[in-house]
């Protein structure tokens, strides 16, 4: 259905009072503003404006309802200005440059309100004034004022003012910063450090703090990022205790919705409101896809992209959030929640749970349908049936009715699934929610979803590769195994050493002798470390290599032709193999050019012996392949892959042939559109997805799985 956009022009900004808005300023001399909502919003709103108080102004920030303005021309900070009453408050003018952060300790009606800049790079230091009738400037330096209670000197970030104090972080501390005096701040350590989970376990990543005020509240965002965009892993977000200052991590927060700060902006949320804003969401952006919002879903670590605004002007100044401040407070004082029933599945899905530890397995159909004449066949007919279904044929055929599953047992799959015959069924996506012990499988084709129930039999643990039907799973720190969530079997591998890795994968079925296990972990940016060990060993062997391959975060190794390979960010390769007794052998592969210019994300897979590589730009607007010729050695572009489908992730990619028509010559990622998975045909050239003719032109309007994988369905408990 085409989005609904509602846009006008105007000589005054649109009235703030019902959403959040996003502000860019632009045009010659930084003369027109833009204000868009939230692309979720129905309809959504775009104003364009040319407001006589912000003409040749650059908005740089937003706290407690008043946009942070300064000169267009001079880049000095120069005054306060409300987007409801256009209210203006003039600032002693100051050069912005080396300034990191700016933050209100309160709103600017408060006798007692300053203006707070905080200064990094070689000359930290706090510059503050009073917003009222200030007249000049007071700096404070970090070494030479001893403004540190306990006299250690850290950089401050990520300042935020919540119930009129303001607090930051200083290296791992939160620290509350006070006026002691008329030109005097003290900066006091807290006991409490900021939570140091920013990333998921073992996986590496860059990590950024954010502060946030919402509802008289204060959180601490962790994201996570692993370069790219579109490579960030995860978001932790968690709220503090002030009764016993303790950071507790938000496993859902349905009634909140919040929004990344960029440039000098701070972070900021406001309460959900549908359809205006839906709760569950952290929005963020990046300043060099302009046009693009990501929204991570708190519950389920997805993230939505949507197309912020279509046109959108190239912008003086990194862009802004407004938060209507009158709306925030109507909301805070109504304490009004949001929660909302789980959304209902389609009639066709089955949800299979686990019952007791017996792991006997039921099945339900959602939306049961009516009995038929098949009711007319006999008992041991309907179980002579059955018995010749493949494994997801039985669970459909038994969940027609209740009186099918009356007649039809439900498996034990440990025990009985040798008497069903062997099929092979296209890879499934799979995804783990650790909060809720719940593993959903996805079919790409026809897009039934399966349910189990895992309990506490694998814990919160993350999915790290997947291949063979297994997942190679994480728990905790350093707790690392194999889990067939088919069988439930479970293969133990020694502790993960110290440290955080990137990317995981395996050689051959995990039952198998010769399976080996790989970690890598890069510890500076010259040399990566490279662990390896298999099932049944009691310990990890690692060989440490320059980092002639720039290779990027989140691309896993993949295993063909008896090595492994390493795919790097310049499309060059690396190949190594290792022998617990012989040791290893490292060789880069002598690529001469990377095969195109575009390409953010790159995988690799063996198919049918032959390396390919695929390369997805940005948003997933172009999607190329190629296969590498060891004899040039080069890439040659790929027009067809012929009967083998590619499954795509972050955790692991692999290739396999297509048993049913219409899966071939086709590469399938983990985003969802609707409820259908998308994939790119190498016959049409264009992304598409199940259930719909007409071509995709990018990945705006779906929603990447993160923490996911693709496996394939493997009920055999011998393998």
């Amino acid at each position: 259905m085409e989005e609904m956009m509602e846009q006008k022009e105007s000589h005054c900004p649109p009235p703030l009072g019902q959403y959040p808005w996003f502000v860019i300023s632009h045009g010659e001399g930084c003369e027109d503003q833009t204000f868009c909502t939230l692309p979720t919003s129905a309809p959504k709103h775009v104003r364009r404006c040319s407001i006589p108080e912000l003409r040749g102004k650059e908005i740089i920030s937003y706290c407690h309802g008043w946009v942070i303005l300064s000169d267009h021309k001079t880049g000095m900070l120069c005054n306060l200005w409300n987007p409801v009453t256009s209210e203006s408050i003039h600032l002693p003018p100051i050069e912005l440059k080396q300034i990191e952060y700016i933050a209100l300790s309160s709103p600017p009606g408060d006798p007692d309100a300053i203006v707070l800049l905080f200064r990094g790079e070689n000359t930290p230091a706090i510059l503050f004034c009073p917003i009222l009738h200030g007249k000049s400037w007071t700096e404070m330096k970090y070494g030479d004022d001893d403004i540190y209670e306990d006299g250690i000197e850290d950089d401050l970030s990520t300042p935020v003012s919540c119930n009129g104090k303001v607090y930051a972080i200083s290296h791992i501390r939160l620290v509350l910063i006070e006026i002691v005096a008329p030109n005097r701040l003290a900066i006091r350590p807290l006991q409490c450090e900021i939570p140091l989970n920013f990333s998921d376990h073992c996986i590496s990543c860059q990590g950024t703090y954010h502060l946030v005020e919402s509802c008289g509240e204060l959180f601490c965002m962790c994201s996570a990022s692993a370069g790219m965009p579109e490579e960030d892993v995860n978001i932790h977000i968690f709220k503090l205790d002030f009764s016993s200052m303790t950071w507790e991590e938000v496993k859902s927060a349905q009634n909140r919705v919040f929004f990344i700060g960029g440039g000098y902006q701070s972070s900021l949320s406001c309460p959900a409101v549908e359809p205006d804003t839906e709760g569950n969401y952290i929005h963020f952006m990046f300043p060099e896809f302009i046009k693009s919002l990501y929204s991570y879903n708190i519950e389920d670590k997805s993230i939505l992209l949507s197309l912020l605004c279509p046109d959108v002007p190239t912008p003086c100044h990194n862009p802004v959030w407004l938060i209507p401040q009158r709306r925030l407070i109507d909301e805070c004082q109504a304490n009004r929640t949001t929660g909302k029933e789980e959304q209902g599945r389609k009639e066709e899905e089955i949800e299979v749970r686990e019952r007791g530890n017996d792991e006997m397995i039921d099945v339900e159909k959602k939306g049961g349908l009516t009995d038929g004449h098949l009711m007319n066949l006999s008992y041991g007919i309907l179980e002579l049936i059955a018995d010749r279904c493949i494994p997801i044929g039985y669970m459909k055929f038994r969940a027609t009715s209740k009186c099918f599953r009356s007649a039809i047992p439900p498996v034990q799959w440990r025990t009985a699934s040798a008497r069903l015959q062997t099929h092979t069924l296209s890879p499934w996506l799979v995804l783990y929610d650790k909060n809720k012990r719940i593993m959903t499988f996805i079919d790409p084709q026809f897009g039934d979803r399966y349910f189990i129930t895992i309990s506490d039999l694998i814990g919160d643990a993350i999915i790290c590769a997947s291949n063979f039907g297994w997942l190679l799973m994480v728990r905790g720190d350093r707790s690392i195994f194999f889990f067939n969530p088919f069988t439930r079997n479970i293969i133990q591998l020694p502790d993960l050493p110290l440290g955080l890795f990137s990317s995981f994968s395996f050689s051959s079925m995990p039952t198998s002798l010769d399976c080996q296990v790989v970690a890598v972990r890069i510890p500076c940016l010259e040399k990566f470390d490279v662990h390896v060990t298999s099932p049944g060993r009691s310990d990890w062997v690692f060989f440490t290599v320059s980092k002639e391959v720039p290779y990027p975060y989140r691309n896993s190794p993949i295993f063909s032709n008896s090595k492994f390979h390493l795919l790097g960010s310049d499309g060059n390769l690396a190949d190594f193999d290792f022998d617990f007794v012989e040791g290893y052998a490292w060789e880069v592969l002598d690529v001469p050019i990377k095969p195109c210019n575009s390409g953010e994300q790159k995988f690799l897979v063996d198919c049918g012996g032959d390396l390919v590589s695929v390369f997805l730009e940005k948003h997933g607007e172009r999607v190329q392949v190629f296969r590498l010729n060891r004899s040039t050695p080069s890439w040659e572009k790929v027009e067809s892959l012929g009967n083998y489908m590619i499954f795509i992730s972050h955790s692991s990619s692999f290739a396999a042939v297509s048993k049913t028509t219409g899966m071939e010559n086709k590469i399938y990622f983990p985003w969802l559109s609707g409820e259908d998975l998308i994939f790119y045909s190498l016959d049409t050239c264009k992304l598409h997805k199940f259930g719909s003719t007409e071509p995709l032109m990018n990945f705006y309007g779906a929603t990447e799985q993160r923490l996911c994988g693709w496996i394939e369905p493997n009920w055999s408990s011998h393998s």
